[in-house]
């Protein structure tokens, strides 16, 4: 599951980025709050038995002293922690503690230098923080992985920007996204797949040792991964798609909880929570996300093929 401390992002300048970016009211920053919160995540563990909690979006490190008090209260030999992360904020004493609790970090970074201030707007030296930040985290030895996208404007540079990470950053776990809702021509998604042959033949021949996590996630909606996601207002809800700015309208369809209730409440909620639900959800949102993007989603969903098939082969 996914919990959102806060909607406030420190760089807000990827150019892919649809996320609202917003926090709608002070929901984690009192301990009134957070009180009995791991007695409401318990439920939904429960229910969905998904015990790896997601610290997600935009940056988790300007709450970090929400997510330390929060990860203080829950049992640490039931749940996994996980906090998405662009590095900027990495302190030493937030790499203690995530080191003595065993916290897994997903690291946005997308490939080299050019290739990571086309994608996110940032000056060179923000970047070469993010790389010398990767191998502090690495001094730690604390897991991480590195989650990246690739547009049209870099595709063609994604073979040796996986060497770049592999031989300067050591990557070997990676999260690798085709932007969509962008426009993939078919100069473009042909690029793609040349690229990946490449990737392909030298994984394939031990050339290069990685791993891609995208096997292991549940994404029956396109794009979005489908799991639990209370937001920073504490509004619940079963899919991520509802952090994008283009679904703000159409989230309180598919709410499922809200943690300002009382114990018994959300459990009356989760009560007839089961797989049948979550596939009503997954339709609607579907139908929602192919309303909202016909002209381009059969070339975008074209980019996502493209690469399902390259991670069948591999």
């Amino acid at each position: 599951m996914i919990l959102v401390p806060t909607r406030i992002c420190n760089t807000n300048k990827c150019s892919y980025c649809w996320v609202f970016k917003n926090d709608f009211e002070d929901l984690f920053f009192s301990e009134k709050n957070i009180e009995n919160i791991e007695n409401k995540i318990e439920i939904i563990a429960e229910k969905t038995n998904d015990y790896n909690i997601r610290f997600f979006w935009w940056e988790p490190f300007l709450k970090f002293w929400i997510i330390k008090k929060i990860i203080e209260k829950l049992d640490k030999k039931k749940y996994n922690f996980i906090i998405n992360t662009n590095l900027s904020l990495i302190k030493d004493e937030y790499l203690k503690f995530l080191k003595e609790n065993d916290i897994k970090l997903i690291i946005s970074c997308n490939w080299d230098l050019y290739s990571h201030s086309t994608t996110r707007n940032l000056e060179s030296d923000k970047i070469l923080l993010l790389y010398e930040n990767i191998k502090k985290v690495i001094d730690f030895w604390i897991y991480y992985q590195i989650n990246i996208v690739t547009t049209p404007k870099i595709v063609d540079r994604l073979y040796k920007n996986f060497y770049f990470i592999y031989n300067n950053l050591w990557g070997k776990i990676f999260n690798l996204l085709p932007v969509n809702y962008n426009w993939w021509d078919l100069k473009w998604l042909k690029e793609f797949e040349n690229q990946l042959d490449k990737l392909k033949s030298d994984i394939n021949n031990k050339k290069l040792y990685i791993k891609f996590i995208n096997k292991d996630v549940n994404n029956n909606v396109w794009l979005f991964n489908s799991e639990i996601v209370i937001d920073s207002n504490w509004k619940v809800y079963p899919s991520m798609v509802i952090l994008e700015s283009f679904f703000n309208e159409e989230k309180t369809k598919i709410q499922i909880s809200d943690f300002y209730k009382e114990i018994k409440d959300i459990k009356d909620d989760f009560l007839f929570y089961e797989n049948e639900n979550q596939k009503i959800y997954e339709k609607y949102i579907n139908k929602i996300l192919n309303k909202r993007f016909e002209d381009i989603i059969e070339n975008d969903k074209e980019s996502s093929r493209i690469f399902s098939n390259f991670l069948n082969q591999i």
